[in-house]
């Protein structure tokens, strides 16, 4: 039992060190061959470390949300920039220079995959 705990915080450490979204797969291959089928909480864990990886160096400072939406705010004292985010559109998502707003709820949209593009657009 308690090498099982050692080998789980063992590779919680390793997806917490992760840098390259590529290595996030193989550590969910590793999950998978250990301990079978991810619950979702572990998938979700694996998601929100995608988003992390992804948002690293973009002035995001953090992301919550409120009430339907995500909401996305850089560092204090910063600003998105204008250009890239007038480049931006998706279905669902508002920007300003100070929040981008995601609707979670938004019909025909997946949350998901458009906080992704969205990050991902922020670079």
């Amino acid at each position: 039992m308690a090498s099982d705990l050692l080998t789980r915080l063992d590779m919680y450490q390793k997806l917490a060190n992760l840098d390259d979204v590529d290595e996030i797969e193989t550590i969910a291959v590793e999950f998978r061959d250990r301990f079978g089928e991810l619950p979702e909480e572990v998938e979700n864990l694996l998601y929100a470390v995608r988003i992390k990886i992804l948002g690293s160096g973009t002035g995001i400072g953090a992301i919550t949300t409120e009430r339907n939406e995500i909401v996305i705010t850089p560092f204090e004292g910063m600003r998105f920039e204008r250009e890239k985010l007038d480049r931006m559109y998706f279905v669902g998502v508002s920007t300003g220079r100070f929040q981008i707003r995601i609707d979670t709820h938004q019909p025909g949209t997946d949350w998901r995959e458009t906080l992704e593009k969205v990050v991902k657009g922020i670079v």
